[in-house]
């Protein structure tokens, strides 16, 4: 496979927009970072966590718009299931093996790949914070430890029965991958390759912050799927808000050229996958394809490509590797004639493709790259992508100017406010026990409970004098009555014990009460 298509830079037309625009939010970018930076870590958190969060979301995103504008980058969004190919499309579209420095299997981040002379990883949690990097293997174990705690932190967070909000339950999770390599086609073009969360995990909010991350922001996207997920209903679920956030829908179909079926005698036959993925997509049109794709498609929004990216990622590596002497080799005078011939043949060339394109791309999956590159190069060039690169620009800094009024709305500020004040309540209850504590430290205990102690001996006393005084009333009165009835000694015992029972009186002998009763008893 060979293929001269190149992502374009963006026109030069737009400099000018470009360099006055990025003039215009920097000064807003560094007063929302000193902003977000002074108020990170110094306010009570729970009642300003949800404006952090919103604001730092808010500064990222402004410091991708600045990039973006500044560089005049032209974003190419890859998407899809897990799996499905979207690192292989990468190493094709910019000829380098770019597999190992994106593969972060199921970590809900996005990946930027842009140029850079030698290789570099930058880490940006949701807290505002980077990581830099200079090789891949210590960015892979920060992932796996960010990883793990993020798990923790979600599953908590549905025990609570919440919403997992990143920014809130977990701000140091990493949010965005930024890597450098030295990639010759994206030096070219200008373009940064965007790698996302693979779709239907179980950390869904991957997939939310691709779509806030790029709302007015970027103008295509590329959606890869594998043939074996394509007739699966749930692989297109989310495609009717993809449609409605990009303007322009790349479908690159991965297929395998190398499958096979299996013969009624044993032996082996090319799969209609690989000998006909035609068929496979007209199956796909006709039966599968929602009205909302169909329309896409009618309107010219949405291009479906069946390409074998394995093989293809092949040949643009290997291509990128052979020396060009076979060029030195060809002498000037041939090269002439060549250049003339090639130039007379080229528009006999440009109309055969223009009628055969459909066709010759469906039927030849390797071939349907250079077409799907050369569709893509043409977009990223073309007026429209230009219009819509300044429209989303300035749409995108109109939402984040309000975004950031939101957040320090008056409803934000009022909550603070409440927040303030309950502390305010707190921190008094908490200043009138300590000084009540600090009162209570002064007083002298031996000499307030010396007089407690004595109140409570002279109460005693008195109690028992009292008590002694009724008691024996009584037991003189119950003795009175005995001599003038005919009851026993051991009557009137019983009557005596009713008394002292009454009285809570359980061994009146043992404190010297009613002697004189107990020695006319005993005689």
């Amino acid at each position: 496979m060979t293929t001269d298509a190149q992502f374009p830079s963006i026109k030069t037309e737009i400099s000018e927009f470009c360099e006055e625009f990025a003039n215009i939010l920097a000064p807003f970018e560094a007063v929302l970072r000193e902003a977000r930076e002074e108020v990170q870590g110094k306010t009570d958190s729970d009642a300003l966590q949800h404006p952090i969060a919103g604001i730092s979301d808010a500064h990222h995103r402004l410091e991708t718009l600045i990039s973006k504008v500044e560089e005049q980058q032209a974003y190419v969004i890859i998407f899809g299931p897990l799996k499905s190919g979207k690192s292989t499309l990468m190493n094709a579209i910019s000829a380098t093996y770019v597999s190992e420095v994106t593969s972060l299997p199921a970590y809900p981040c996005l990946v930027h790949v842009k140029y850079g002379d030698t290789y570099k990883f930058v880490a940006s949690r949701y807290n505002g914070e980077k990581l830099t990097y200079a090789d891949n293997k210590s960015l892979q174990l920060l992932i796996q430890d960010s990883h793990e705690m993020l798990a923790a932190r979600l599953r908590e967070a549905e025990e609570r029965g919440e919403e997992f909000e990143p920014g809130v339950h977990y701000p140091e999770a990493l949010r965005r991958i930024d890597v450098e390599v030295p990639a010759k086609n994206l030096q070219e073009s200008l373009a940064v390759l965007v790698d996302t969360p693979g779709l239907y995990s179980r950390m869904k909010f991957g997939y939310d912050l691709m779509t806030r991350e790029f709302r007015n922001s970027a103008a295509c996207a590329v959606f890869v799927v594998k043939t074996d997920t394509l007739f699966l209903e749930q692989v297109f679920e989310e495609f009717g808000d993809l449609l409605n956030l990009f303007s322009r829908i790349f479908l690159v179909v991965n297929v395998d050229s190398n499958k096979r079926d299996l013969e009624p005698d044993g032996s082996f036959k090319p799969s209609l996958e690989s000998e006909s993925p035609g068929e496979v997509i007209r199956a796909f049109e006709s039966l599968v394809m929602s009205a909302p794709l169909r329309k896409a498609a009618e309107e010219g929004r949405l291009k479906i490509y069946p390409i074998d990216l394995l093989n293809a990622a092949s040949a643009a590596l290997m291509q990128a590797q052979e020396p060009k002497a076979k060029e030195a080799e060809v002498p000037e005078e041939a090269a002439e004639t060549n250049e003339a011939d090639s130039s007379d043949d080229s528009e006999v060339e440009v109309v055969a493709e223009a009628v055969s394109e459909t066709q010759s791309t469906r039927e030849d999956p390797t071939r349907a790259f250079s077409v799907f590159l050369n569709d893509l190069t043409q977009y990223l060039n073309s007026n429209d992508y230009l219009h819509e690169f300044m429209g989303d620009s300035l749409n995108l800094g109109k939402r984040l100017a309000g975004e950031i009024q939101n957040h320090c709305s008056a409803e934000s500020t009022g909550k603070f406010r409440e927040r303030q004040a309950g502390l305010r309540r707190e921190l008094q209850e908490v200043q009138a026990r300590l000084n009540a504590i600090e009162k209570l430290e002064t007083l002298n205990w031996n000499e307030s409970f010396s007089r407690l102690r004595g109140e409570n001996r002279r109460g005693a006393e008195s109690f028992s004098k009292n008590l002694r005084e009724e008691t024996e009333g009584k037991a003189i009165q119950a003795l009175d009555n005995w001599f003038e009835s005919d009851e026993s000694l051991s009557d009137l015992q019983q009557k005596w014990d009713e008394i002292f029972e009454s009285c809570h009186i359980t061994n009146p002998w043992r404190y010297g009460w009613c002697s004189n009763f107990k020695d006319f008893i005993t005689g």
